[in-house]
This record gives structure tokens, sequence and C-alpha cells, in this order.
């Protein structure tokens, strides 16, 4: 295990000394030779062999390849967009179909167990408060959901 240690020592300092010019690598390990177990064991070196001349392997010229030339992607004409007209629904009404519980279970859900809501019993302003502090944390309630919530809270919970 020792001799592998230090083979793998030489072999680094070796890598390290050619790349920064300094000799040539070491192609032996010294020798090592291990005494009995009452004594440290001390090592014999051995003087290093010349390795034959070998010529660095020398780099083939790669052509620079060229990008196939590519043509700008044609702008396209986009009719223009009418504005919503009164009769449509804006993106801060309330949808017919959103109720208080749907939006107790559809928004407050995603932070909070429904239990903990169920257990909680509070007054209008009580519950306003608590919507609000919500809606600061991060609940995404408008203000006509946060109204609509806070009356079906008040009912369905109250003190």
């Amino acid at each position: 295990m020792k001799q592998r240690f230090v083979l793998f020592i030489l072999v680094v300092v070796s890598l390290l000394a050619t790349q920064c010019g300094g000799t040539p690598p070491v192609t032996e390990a010294p020798a090592v030779t291990e005494a009995p177990a009452t004594e440290a064991p001390t090592l014999t070196e051995v003087p290093p062999t010349e390795a034959p001349a070998t010529e660095a392997p020398t780099a083939t010229e790669v052509p620079p390849t060229e990008a196939p030339a590519t043509e700008a992607p044609m702008a396209t004409e986009v009719p223009p967009t009418e504005a919503p007209t009164a009769t449509e629904a804006s993106p801060t009404e309330v949808p017919a179909t959103l109720d208080g519980q749907s939006l107790l279970q559809e928004r407050c859900t995603v932070c909070n167990d429904l239990a903990r809501v169920e257990r909680s019993k509070k007054t209008e302003e009580e519950w306003k408060a608590t919507v609000e502090r919500m809606v600061g944390k991060g609940a995404q309630l408008d203000e006509a959901e946060q109204e609509l919530l806070i009356k079906y809270l008040a009912e369905t919970y109250p003190k």
C-alpha cells in the first residue's frame, strides 16, 4: 500500500514538474523495504534509469468550420385587439360561479389546513383582519374576492 502511495506521489510531482518546465519525469518509483513491525519502515532509494526519448504528440490542425448563414425571421403582422366591451367580464370581477366556500378551499388551503379555519370562530371584523393579513403574506385574492370570503367566513364560522 505504501509503495502505491509513494508511486502516486511521484507521478503527481513528475507531472507538475514537467508542466512547469522542471526536470524530466521519474520513470520508476524508489524501492521500499519494510522493516519488522517493531521498527519504523525505511526507504531505500534506487537510482532512476533513463527512459527512452519520446516525441510529444503533435496536434493536427483542423480547419475552422463556418456556421451556415441563417436568415433573420420575418416579422408577422398581428391584427390589433379590441378593448373588452362593457358586457365582457374584466379580470377583477368575481365570476358568478365563485363562492366563499370555493375561495376558501382553492386559495386558503394552499397555506392553511382547512381544519384550522374550521376551528376558528371570529367576528366579521376579525375575519377581515385575518384575510387582509393573509393577502399581505401573499394570498391571491382581489378586493371583491376578499369581501366575498370575509362574508362567507363570518356567516359559516361566527364567534
